[in-house]
């Protein structure tokens, strides 16, 4: 039986209530903004897959819990205050949604030195 299997039927990390059943692909803020904004090319193959690491991680007998925000490490925080006992993984979630300051600088610095 595989992980994917085992972590599937025999445990569930513990989700965040808004967490839906099947997650969408996700990609990087970089290549969307990037790539996807700036250049116009079609953000399908910058799409990748979402892992189900706590899933796994449960299977192998840890403690794991979906973040996608900051209230979300409630769970580490409750797992810290019960004794930290064995293995947590915290199964962060990239967002596109969100671009970081450093990445707009450069994409207006790079757009400022092109020739018009």
């Amino acid at each position: 039986m595989s992980i994917s299997v085992m972590a599937s039927t025999f445990c569930r990390p513990i989700l965040s209530p808004s967490e839906p059943k099947k997650t969408p692909p996700t990609a990087y803020g970089a290549e969307i903004h990037h790539y996807g904004s700036q250049k116009g090319l079609t953000e399908k193959p910058m799409l990748i897959p979402q892992v189900d690491f706590g899933g796994i991680a449960c299977a192998l007998g840890a403690e794991s819990a979906i973040i996608r925000s900051p209230a979300d490490l409630s769970a580490l925080t409750d797992w810290i205050d019960a004794g930290a006992k064995g293995t947590f993984v915290a199964d962060c979630r990239v967002t596109s949604s969100v671009r970081a300051p450093w990445l707009s600088e450069w994409m207006q610095a790079k757009q400022a030195k092109q020739p018009a």
